[in-house]
Formats: C-alpha cells, structure tokens, sequence
C-alpha cells in the first residue's frame, strides 16, 4: 500500500504543478531525466524521498490491523538553465509559482491523497556552472502526511 500511495503523491504533485501553469509548462516530470539541459528548461523535477512509519493505534484483537502514520518526504526541484546572468531570479520566480501552487487555498490533486496540505520543510539552492550556461537549482522539501491500515 505504502508505494501506492507514495505513487498515487507524486502524480497529485505532478498533476497540481501542470495545472498551476507555472513557468514549467507540462515539463514536469517524476524523478525525470536529464531536466538539467537547455531544452528541458525551466521544469520542475519531483522525487520521492524518505518516509517514516509510527503506529497510532494498536488494533482490535490478534488480527486487527494497526493504524499507521506515514510522513512521506517530496522533493521538488525548480531547474533552470541558462546563459543569463539572472539565473537566481528567474529560479526564484519558479520556486514561488511551485509554493504557491502547492500551498494554494484552492482544492488541488493533492487533496485526495494527503490528510493536509504538503508542508514546506526547507529549501536549498545548487549552483552548476557548465561552461556560458548555468544550472540552477531551488530544491524545496515537502512533508505529506497520510494514514493506511497495516498490512494494507
């Protein structure tokens, strides 16, 4: 159940990034591929990161199923490269439309899948420079929280 519903996560995220329409576009992909070209730029890279279990109740009888607490951690990097020398702005401008979309008021993909809302955990920036062009990174950690029977 738990890879399903980390599955059933990363598309909501996808789905509620695409419909944002931030400066991604549609180039939003789950653990993508070579997001770090000039052609694939600016996207939005998601990645499933680490998930911590904690049992909340303790079940009717021997063969009750616990219920368990899941926080599931999502990782999801705002890409762009260029030659520009506004690389941070341009960076900036996407992190802001990826928090806004996945902290808006407004019901999104991600409301049929979490308890509540994804909470923002940390952001961290990575500078690669390739020659004229530049890479840069804003990587924000999200931490969703979901519920599901042991076992299931």
């Amino acid at each position: 159940m738990a890879d399903f519903m980390q599955d059933q996560i990363l598309q909501a995220f996808k789905q509620t990034l695409i419909q944002a329409a931030t400066a991604a576009g549609t180039r939003v992909r789950i653990e993508g591929v070579d997001m770090r070209s000039a052609l694939a730029t600016p996207g939005i890279d998601i990645e499933a990161g680490d998930e911590e279990v904690a049992a909340v109740s303790m079940g009717a009888g021997q063969t009750g199923a616990r219920t368990l607490m899941r926080e599931f951690r999502v990782e999801v990097h705002g890409v762009i490269a260029t030659a520009s020398d506004d690389y941070r702005t341009q960076a900036s401008s996407l992190h802001q439309q990826i928090e806004r979309a996945l902290l808006s008021a407004s019901p999104t993909f991600l409301d049929a899948v979490l308890r509540e809302r994804p909470r923002l955990m940390g952001i961290r920036p990575d500078k690669d420079g390739e020659g004229s062009k530049v890479v840069y990174v804003m990587r924000s950690m999200w931490l969703c929280k979901y519920s599901a029977k042991e076992g299931a």
